[in-house]
């Protein structure tokens, strides 16, 4: 998808909403039936459908404990159906120490705050009954520093570095983070933190509590493939990927490499699966990620919160000057 065709999707929005607020009726071939009363039919059978986000934490308390959780989602399932979404977006929903959940201390567990894995699934199964498909976030760029993985690979690489002789396992969790031997190492630009562990220093671009993966080592895409088969299995349909061009920070090509070979392990998990990718750039950038095959990125120079936003720019034109607009771009 190129830069004219996310401003020719944009121009078919927007007409098409100028077109139904006008009484016009029916608008074509580009997504519903839109009635006068809002009503929606004839839903595209596809991946791009219309996701509600979910802050579980903030959604509704189905227990009465002060905290949101996936029971209090599945309550809600109808209300979103009577909304017209077609899908949701779960924010992350893992083990975590954090209110937000994006350092992830289990991959494999649900945040006790909010459910369990049984819940999980009964929210896919009731999801699904209604026509509503489920992306959950997930973050492969880090984990949290109370990760399993972190605590193992931490501790084979300090004995790596003390010349021990290491395990099979250890050979392979000696990089599975991204480790510097010294300060020195550490490339500009890059922000990175002194191990508990040992005398070395790990990548942590987002923060201290938030270690990078090395995407060097093969062993982390078996581990991706693991995490994904494991929510598969539990009825979700997709993933939102988390920060995608901090695989290799700003390192475009190398993160498309990436996600190239994570967007085929979904796919030949579950062929219908449903990714998307959060990079937070400009347009030309986001067209290059394409290049990945991963159906969907945000445009997030379309975000009415961005300066000279597409949106924000659309907001103060009208009729024939709005079509111009976005003719031109």
């Amino acid at each position: 998808m190129n830069f004219r065709r996310i401003c020719l999707l944009i121009t078919v929005l927007l007409l098409s909403l100028v077109l139904a607020s006008c009484g016009k009726g029916e608008y074509g071939e580009y997504g519903y039936h839109i009635k006068e009363d809002l009503e929606t039919t004839n839903v595209l059978d596809d991946n791009y459908q219309t996701y509600y986000e979910i802050f579980v934490r903030s959604f509704r308390d189905s227990d009465g404990d002060g905290y949101g959780d996936l029971n209090g989602v599945t309550e809600k399932l109808d209300y979103i159906q009577e909304l017209g979404y077609t899908g949701i977006w779960l924010m992350p929903i893992n083990t975590s120490n954090s209110y937000h959940k994006y350092d992830v201390d289990d991959y494999y567990g649900i945040d006790p705050k909010y459910g369990n894995i049984m819940d999980l699934i009964n929210l896919t199964k009731e999801a699904h009954k209604r026509g509503i498909k489920v992306i959950i976030d997930l973050v492969l760029n880090h984990s949290g520093v109370r990760n399993p993985l972190f605590i193992e690979s931490s501790k084979a690489h300090a004995k790596y570095l003390n010349g021990e002789t290491l395990t099979e396992r250890e050979e392979i969790m000696k990089d599975f983070y991204t480790f510097f031997d010294k300060k020195a190492d550490v490339p500009n630009g890059i922000q990175a933190y002194k191990s508990s562990y040992g005398d070395f220093y790990y990548e942590g671009n987002f923060s201290s509590s938030m270690p990078e993966f090395n995407y060097d080592n093969p062993n982390v895409y078996e581990e991706i493939k693991n995490i994904m088969e494991f929510y598969f299995n539990k009825g979700v349909d997709g993933f939102r990927l988390d920060a995608v061009k901090y695989f290799y920070y700003n390192k475009h090509s190398d993160n498309v490499e990436v996600l190239s070979k994570i967007n085929k392990i979904a796919k030949e998990l579950n062929p219908k699966a449903y990714i998307v990718g959060e990079c937070w750039d400009a347009t030309s950038v986001i067209e290059q990620y394409y290049e990945s095959g991963i159906d969907s990125f945000f445009n997030f120079p379309a975000s009415v919160t961005a300066a000279n936003s597409y949106i924000l720019n659309a907001m103060n034109r009208e009729g024939d000057n709005l079509k111009t607009y976005y003719e031109v771009c």
